[in-house]
């Protein structure tokens, strides 16, 4: 009979090799690499877990890592239906408001649940198969202008994001940060088994572990430890950031202020504002 060929897996490692690393730097391995205080049965080991494991996830996508930048595509999101230029439409995680009705799927899109906040949006209108076009943020709040086939701005405050509206649907490109779920029980296998879905993140995840577990019986350690977790996150930052960094040329790569922040050509110019 022919060999069935395995089932190629990413080679992450597992939530129970960074427990394993942690129980070690915590010297709570002497009788057993399972743990003589953090088990896996005792229910603190997931909570602390969870808690160290979003603090990493908090920690690399505030410095820039690519891992958190997802993608969604919102389609047929309806019009505009209050002719009042003073209404906005605005979308969050569970509805959508078109100026004077409020729609729920599957009647209309919502934000994904892993979403945390917008990076950059694009729009077409609904219907077509041509081209994207960037909607531009606006920052301090939307102009009140007269309504068009697009929406052509946003702005993302109250944890919601808010256009004017346009004439007709539209199809929206959503780029978004989003976190990574926790670790829980799934159908048969055990939240220990879960790999931990980000390429080489032992080492940072159980420095992690350690920190919330010294810092929950008040050891001066916890402060190390959450040092330790942050430099080594630091490398996993260095290689998803090394190959853009190629594509400046030295000279702009020194003009930036540090080595994951490219600056425009008016910072550049003047990089500590003066006048």
């Amino acid at each position: 009979m022919p060999v069935v060929a395995p089932v190629p897996m990413a080679p992450y490692d597992t939530v129970e090799t960074a427990l394993q690393v942690a129980r070690v730097r915590l010297n709570d391995a002497i009788q057993s690499i399972g743990g003589d205080v953090i088990t896996d049965t005792q229910p603190f080991t997931q909570v602390g877990t969870n808690a160290a494991w979003r603090r990493i996830q908090e920690f690399l996508a505030n410095a820039g890592c690519t891992r958190f930048h997802q993608e969604t595509v919102l389609f047929s999101i309806p019009a505009c239906a209050n002719a009042d230029l003073v209404a906005q439409v605005w979308l969050n995680w569970t509805q959508y408001f078109d100026g004077s009705n409020y729609f729920m799927p599957p009647a209309c899109p919502v934000l994904p649940q892993n979403f945390i906040s917008p990076l950059s949006l694009q729009e077409r209108i609904s219907g077509t198969t041509g081209q994207f076009t960037p909607i531009d943020q606006v920052l301090k709040g939307l102009p009140r202008i007269s309504r068009a086939p697009i929406n052509r701005l946003w702005e993302w405050r109250d944890e919601t994001i808010y256009m004017p509206g346009a004439t007709g649907p539209t199809d929206i490109i959503v780029r978004y940060l989003g976190f990574l779920p926790d670790f829980v029980q799934t159908g048969p296998t055990a939240w220990t088994a879960q790999p931990i879905p980000i390429m080489r993140c032992l080492d940072p995840l159980s420095w992690a572990i350690c920190a919330e577990f010294a810092r929950a019986r008040g050891d001066l350690d916890a402060a190390y430890f959450d040092q330790a977790a942050q430099a080594s996150a630091l490398m996993i930052l260095d290689r998803d950031t090394a190959y853009p960094s190629e594509l400046f040329k030295q000279s702009e790569r020194g003009k930036m202020p540090d080595r994951y922040t490219p600056v425009g050509p008016a910072q550049a110019k003047n990089p500590a504002g003066a006048k």
